[in-house]
């Protein structure tokens, strides 16, 4: 589903299909490519301030090749970025537990990316 796209005459948004390219850069950053179209890219590094909390950069890049050499609406890519993240908050905000390596976690297949990241942490000495 399209989050910031108006919803049609049924009060549903359109559904469409998003390519793009995820690369995790250990421990705490995520490359995107084209996840805000063809040519685009998005790296988000996560800055732990605490046991609990985490100052996050997410930068964005557009190839002037393809958007030509216009602008970016920094605050409307922003509000884009609000609308698709914020139901996501209080789900992740409610999770309890609250640690990253809970030992009853329950796994399926979609959640190989997750379990793989997992590992890679513990590997690196961050076991919960």
């Amino acid at each position: 589903m399209n989050p910031v796209a108006e919803p049609g005459p049924d009060g549903r948004r359109p559904v469409g299909e998003t390519f793009f390219r995820y690369r995790i850069e250990l421990p705490f950053a995520v490359w995107l490519g084209g996840a805000n179209g063809p040519g685009s890219s998005m790296f988000s590094v996560s800055a732990p301030t605490s046991a609990t909390a985490l100052r996050l950069y997410w930068m964005s890049a557009f190839d002037p090749a393809v958007y030509g050499n216009v602008p970016v609406d920094g605050d409307g890519l922003q509000a884009i970025e609000d609308r698709i993240w914020a139901p996501d908050k209080a789900i992740v905000e409610s999770q309890r537990p609250a640690r990253v390596f809970a030992a009853t976690e329950a796994h399926r297949a979609f959640d190989a990316l997750g379990v793989a990241d997992h590992k890679a942490l513990r590997d690196l000495g961050f076991a919960g």
